[in-house]
C-alpha cells in the first residue's frame, strides 16, 4: 500500500515505531485471528530475530545502528506531499485451508476486507488514534 504524508525512516529505531505503529493500526481492521506485519517501508526492510524479539533493519538503512547517529533523537522531517510504499504480510493460522482456491478464496476476502477499512479513512484514524495514545504522544499534523 502507498501512504501519504509518511517519510522513509532514516534509522532503525524509526523503521521498529513506525512498523509497529502501522501494525496495530492494521490489526484493529482485520480478524481476531489474523496478524500484521510490515516487512518494508520505503527502501526499509524490518524483519524479527526470532530469538530475541528485536528488529533487523536492512535495506536502505541496513549498515546503520539502531539509533543512528542521532543520539536517541528522531529525525522530523515535514512529510507534506510525500508517499512511501509500505508492505504489509497479513498471517492467519488455519487448518482448513487445504487447496489453491481455499487461498485464493482467503486472498480476496482479505484484500477485501482491508480496503473497506483502508478507502474510507479508517486506518487514517486509527494511525492517529494511536499516536495520541502512545507515550510520549507524537505529534500528527490533519
Amino acid at each position: 500500500m502507498d501512504l501519504l504524508q509518511l517519510t522513509e525512516p532514516e534509522f532503525c529505531q524509526d523503521a521498529d515505531i513506525i512498523a509497529n505503529a502501522l501494525g496495530t493500526a492494521i490489526e484493529r481492521g482485520i480478524d481476531a485471528d489474523m496478524r500484521a506485519n510490515i516487512t518494508s517501508i520505503g527502501c526499509a526492510t524490518i524483519t524479527r530475530d526470532s530469538d530475541t524479539g528485536n528488529p533487523v533493519c536492512g535495506g536502505c538503512i541496513g549498515s546503520g545502528g539502531f539509533l543512528g547517529g542521532t543520539l536517541g533523537k528522531t529525525v522530523v522531517e515535514n512529510a507534506t506531499g510525500v508517499v512511501t510504499t509500505v508492505e504489509v504480510e497479513i498471517r492467519k493460522k488455519s487448518s482448513e485451508i487445504k487447496t489453491d482456491e481455499d487461498i485464493a478464496e482467503l486472498t480476496n476476502y482479505i484484500t477485501a476486507m482491508l480496503e473497506g477499512y483502508i478507502y474510507p479513512g479508517t486506518l487514517t484514524e486509527e494511525i492517529q488514534a494511536w499516536a495520541r495514545e502512545r507515550v510520549p504522544q507524537v505529534n500528527i499534523c490533519s
